[in-house]
């Protein structure tokens, strides 16, 4: 995965998000210094993803949208 990080965002990994349902996913992205997007139309809870970590929970895909890392 860094290989792949290294290609696509080679001077800010802050461009790239991962957006997951559970926990694991929001720990990789953590890890690998991505911007942690957790959704609630998976399996996991907002609880779960809250304590994971998450920098943005969304209800539905249209709210990708409305993210701005910037903040």
């Amino acid at each position: 995965m860094n290989e792949v990080l290294d290609f696509f965002a080679p001077h800010d990994r802050r461009r790239v998000w991962m957006v997951g349902d559970r926990e694991q996913d929001v720990l990789a992205s953590i890890f690998h210094g991505v911007v942690p997007i957790g959704v609630l139309w998976g399996y996991g809870s907002r609880d779960e993803l809250e304590l994971s970590g998450a920098e943005f929970i969304i209800e539905s895909p249209d709210q990708l949208f409305e993210i701005n890392v910037d903040h």
